[in-house]
């Protein structure tokens, strides 16, 4: 999928020390962003010679070496909930967004002497002003597109974007292949890098519990958004237990439907709403599962799959963005055709009364620890510099 092209020649020392990368994202206001960060962090560590990260929240992410640079823009987003009234909320966004794009463009100005190249991380759409500056200081530029289209109007009129966006960028490295072929791709071919995905740490990560051995808690991790399917998770529950089903559902995470679950759920007391987890005891909860449900509309490289496969727990997931690269139905995993709360409930039942269920997960934790550890991830963006700032 991704381009071959003539290397210009590179000295012995350039090939050694590694290009100097400078990372841009946004200001986002959710956590994950950071923890995302962190990790691309840790795999440019040992490829990049100098690394700097431009961000409105570096506080927030953890950085593996004292190689690292950042600068802060000193701009965090806020979630348009937050601030009333509405209106002015969405306003105050949009001029932090601008703020943002022109705060990041100047520092990459002052990092132009320091810069081989301008690596944008979950940083779409909002960088168009960076690219076009990096652009004209002539530096390689490079996107990762981490993440799935979304139908929202903003959305609609954000993408009209995309044609220049990657017409500018030198390189363009989708994180999955689904994601390329969602961006339609294709059409820049002559620049498509390979896959940046990301990485789980498969000892972290591990079945500490048989699966045999666990109860028949169904899960669910995520944000509690209506995108993600969590209502529709929530009917199949009910109907279930209004069936008869011992099944026990955890759900887990937090957002806009987390009073809505609450109310609906509050008299089935095999259902229970967690609330967030901390980053440190998911690889518990996903041990505690018989199985982990992620009925999404949207998605770009699920990571709690990645995680619920490291920990020997089943997966069941709709088919969308990088999901498709993952889960291969009675494979890897289960395919959910919809998600609906009919399909749900049919499904979960498959699910559980697989014959070959325990071999389904081990062959899934085979693609973690061959295709997405952190050895698989530092030689991907190796591969990824090397083809398109001639640095190997």
């Amino acid at each position: 999928m991704y381009h071959q092209r003539l290397y210009r020649p590179v000295s012995p020392k350039s090939v050694i020390s590694g290009p100097r990368v400078v990372v841009v994202s946004f200001p986002w206001r959710a956590e994950s962003p950071y923890l995302f960060l962190a990790d691309l962090l840790r795999i440019l560590d040992p490829i990049a010679s100098e690394i700097t990260l431009i961000d409105g929240n570096t506080a927030e992410v953890a950085l593996p070496s004292n190689k690292i640079n950042t600068r802060d823009i000193g701009i965090r987003l806020h979630y348009l909930k937050e601030i009333k009234p509405t209106l002015y909320s969405a306003l105050q966004w949009v001029l932090k967004c601008v703020a943002a794009q022109l705060l990041t463009s100047i520092e990459l100005i002052r990092t132009r002497t320091d810069t081989d190249v301008v690596l944008f991380y979950m940083a779409y759409p909002q960088f168009l002003v960076p690219l076009l500056v990096a652009t004209f200081m002539k530096k390689k530029t490079i996107e990762v597109v981490t993440r799935g289209r979304f139908d929202s109007f903003s959305a609609k009129i954000a993408r009209l974007q995309d044609p220049l966006f990657f017409t500018l960028l030198s390189g363009i490295s989708p994180e999955t292949e689904a994601v390329s072929k969602e961006f339609e791709l294709q059409k820049y071919s002559y620049k498509v890098l390979p896959t940046g995905s990301r990485f789980v740490d498969a000892v972290k990560y591990a079945a500490k519990t048989e699966l045999g051995e666990r109860d028949n808690v169904v899960g669910y991790l995520g944000r509690l958004r209506p995108e993600k399917g969590v209502m529709n998770l929530v009917t199949a529950a009910l109907t279930m237990h209004d069936e008869g089903s011992e099944i026990e559902f955890a759900i887990a995470g937090d957002g806009a439907l987390r009073e809505e679950i609450d109310k609906k759920t509050g008299l089935d007391k095999r259902i229970t709403t967690l609330g967030w987890i901390p980053k440190q005891l998911v690889p518990d909860y996903l041990n505690s599962l018989k199985l982990l449900i992620l009925p999404t509309e949207l998605e770009a490289l699920p990571t709690v799959l990645l995680e619920a496969m490291a920990c020997g727990t089943p997966v069941l997931t709709t088919e969308v963005g990088g999901a498709l690269d993952l889960v291969k139905d009675e494979d890897t995993g289960f395919i959910l055709t919809d998600n609906s709360p009919q399909s749900i409930r049919a499904n979960i039942v498959r699910v559980l009364e697989h014959p070959h269920l325990e071999a389904i997960t081990v062959k899934a934790r085979r693609v973690v620890e061959q295709q997405y550890s952190y050895a698989a991830a530092v030689a991907r963006y190796r591969r990824i510099l090397a083809l398109e700032a001639g640095y190997g």
